[in-house]
């Protein structure tokens, strides 16, 4: 997503910190405070000025990624005075060659998830972030891992509806081969959507070893649709409505009541996303499952921060 966006990183932020975004359409407006929230360069700026929570707030909201038209960019620049260029980032060149180039080595997905958790505390405020905190305590304080499926285990069948409301069923993924499982808490979940293209990014090792990867959330089809098509992925996205099949799995909790008033004020509404009141939620897990079902790898967390790295999926997989 943020590669996508061709304006100069100190430009966006001389934008939006002389409060002319309000003369932008809302998406694109959000675009540009998500261009600033994930930019390495200008992350210590952005923290400075007074939208950075609303920027946060809305990485939780319901847009997902978002492609900037060229017209938009076009609109954008048209609104900007002459930029001072000894004062833009390293990365402000544009251009798709620019943004095809690889400047440093790849990143691990646990760095990033470490990266996005410190931004994120540097933006909620101090009272806040206590009931997280002891929400998050009582949660791991349950140990509900141990009741998760585990190394060894034969997953569970089911049958369950992509973004298209096609039916996917697992043992038709475990006759082409291996199969690996992400459950995922929403598109609402910034941790998630890093993952989700974390396993992007890795897609074409995983196939090329004839394994079939799903990722599956308890979000509406049309919410998993929508953000597959602003940010396409090659691997199928079902929607576990009711949590259906990761109650099978062992993986599902309820959200923590004094939790869930911080949510909706967050725009995270699991009612309207789920299509259901329970407020319940899949503990982040990954699954690694040979030929037969078998489980050969698991990764299961309560604290939904951390998340299986692909390279260690790709490791399990050579190994069947």
């Amino acid at each position: 997503m943020v590669k996508r966006l061709m304006l100069t990183c100190r430009d966006a932020s001389k934008l939006l910190s002389k409060g002319q975004e309000q003369s932008l359409r809302f998406r694109e407006r959000w675009a540009l405070k998500m261009h600033l929230f994930f930019c390495v360069s200008c992350r210590r700026y952005a923290r400075q000025l007074r939208w950075m929570d609303q920027a946060f707030h809305l990485i939780a909201g319901k847009w997902g990624s978002y492609h900037m038209s060229t017209d938009a960019r076009e609109r954008i620049r048209a609104k900007l005075k002459k930029a001072d260029s000894a004062s833009h980032c390293h990365h402000d060149k544009t251009g798709e060659n620019q943004m095809n180039e690889t400047t440093s080595p790849p990143v691990s997905l646990a760095a990033q998830l470490r990266q996005i958790q410190a931004d994120y505390l540097s933006t909620v405020p101090v009272d806040i972030q206590e009931v997280l905190a002891v929400a998050s305590a009582s949660l791991a304080q349950s140990h509900l891992e141990q009741y998760a499926l585990g190394v060894g285990a034969v997953a569970p069948d089911f049958c369950l509806p992509n973004v298209d409301g096609k039916s996917v069923c697992l043992r038709d993924a475990l006759a082409k081969g291996p199969v690996v499982i992400s459950f995922y808490r929403g598109g609402w979940c910034p941790y998630c959507n890093l993952e989700l293209r974390a396993l992007q990014q890795h897609y074409s090792e995983i196939s090329a070893l004839g394994t079939t990867l799903l990722a599956i959330s308890p979000q509406l089809p049309d919410r998993s649709r929508t953000a597959t098509e602003e940010d396409p992925l090659s691997f199928e996205v079902l929607s576990d409505v009711g949590d259906v099949v990761a109650r099978k799995f062992g993986l599902v909790y309820s959200v923590p009541e004094t939790v869930r008033p911080i949510y909706q004020q967050w725009g995270i509404d699991l009612p309207v996303w789920n299509g259901d009141d329970t407020w319940e939620l899949p503990m982040p897990a990954t699954f690694v499952l040979d030929h037969a079902g078998t489980v050969r790898g698991a990764f299961v967390q309560m604290d939904y921060t951390q998340r299986m790295e692909p390279a260690d999926i790709v490791a399990i997989l050579r190994t069947l």
